[in-house]
């Protein structure tokens, strides 16, 4: 379950967002089947065929099994990352907390496919298809952009293309949901620490995030993923201030800084606090993080 603190007063009504998604699979319409073989293009470009339903499905990351969940197919799931507490009894756990994945544990348990992102371990995911041939379909996992498509994709490979449609659709409505409610609004001038000031990348989810609900990143003379000075920091004046549960920040921490305690995300006490994996795991859930993340910026425009 992803989980917030928020060092704020924020009124966090359910809230709705989401826009249309770029380069997505072409939505079925009328009656639906599951044909197989079906056929999908993945993150990496390669083609991903899968013959008959998958009976037995591996995710190696937190995004793969949250989709697997949406689309009604968690009771094939044979193997999950850590992290991941819904599924059949027996589920077993192939990826460690820190990101090991147990490639024999894999083997023994058969999949028909495996679920993986972009940042999943290449060599990893070389010496599974080697050891196993089962189809691997690896899904984007930096923007909200890439929802709707892969909601089709596992749709089709997984053979749950109505749930897909569904799964699309509530998608496509809470981005639109989100854009009238902060199309009007100006951009918050915001920082985003992810421990010892380092800002969220260019390309990366959490700044997707960030950039898609209002806010504008700050110091804006310093590159993201460099960390600035409190200094530069302070001179930006950041209304809002995002930092990862893992920086360790705190209000009263920034309070006692003879820089940060003078900036008006401070002052107003307007410092919220993030799970990291709220912020790098590109599945349905985001939509939540997206949401409060909006909310946090624009609070008026919730109430």
């Amino acid at each position: 379950m992803r989980c917030w603190l928020i060092i704020t007063t924020l009124a966090l009504a359910t809230l709705g967002i989401w826009a249309a998604a770029c380069s997505e699979r072409s939505e079925p319409v009328g009656e639906l089947e599951a044909p197989f073989p079906a056929a999908v293009q993945d993150a990496a470009e390669t083609a991903v065929t899968v013959t008959e339903q998958p009976a037995r499905i591996v995710a190696l990351e937190l995004a793969g099994a949250e989709f697997v969940e949406a689309l009604g197919a968690a009771d094939r799931l044979v193997g999950v990352p850590d992290g991941f507490d819904i599924g059949p009894a027996g589920v077993e756990t192939v990826v460690s907390p820190r990101g090991r994945i147990d490639i024999e544990g894999i083997v023994r348990l058969r999949p028909d496919v495996i679920l993986a992102t972009a940042d999943t371990d290449a060599v990893e995911l070389a010496r599974l298809q080697q050891r196993l041939g089962v189809p691997i379909y690896i899904q984007a996992s930096r923007s909200v952009d890439n929802l709707v498509r892969t909601a089709f994709d596992l749709g089709a490979i997984l053979g749950e293309p109505v749930q897909a449609r569904e799964l699309a659709s509530g998608i496509r409505e809470r981005l639109g949901l989100l854009a009238d409610r902060i199309g009007g609004a100006k951009p918050v001038a915001v920082f985003a620490d992810m421990g010892f000031f380092t800002t969220p990348a260019e390309g990366s989810l959490f700044h997707d995030l960030l950039v898609r609900a209002g806010a504008q990143l700050v110091p804006v003379d310093i590159p993201a993923g460099v960390a600035p000075s409190p200094e530069q920091i302070a001179a930006a004046a950041p209304a809002v201030y995002f930092a990862t549960a893992e920086s360790h920040v705190a209000l009263a921490a920034l309070r006692a800084d003879s820089d940060l305690g003078t900036i008006p995300a401070v002052l107003d006490e307007r410092v919220v606090i993030v799970e990291t994996k709220d912020v790098t795991v590109l599945g349905p859930g985001v939509l939540d993080t997206l949401e409060r993340i909006a909310a946090a910026l624009h609070p008026d425009a919730f109430r």
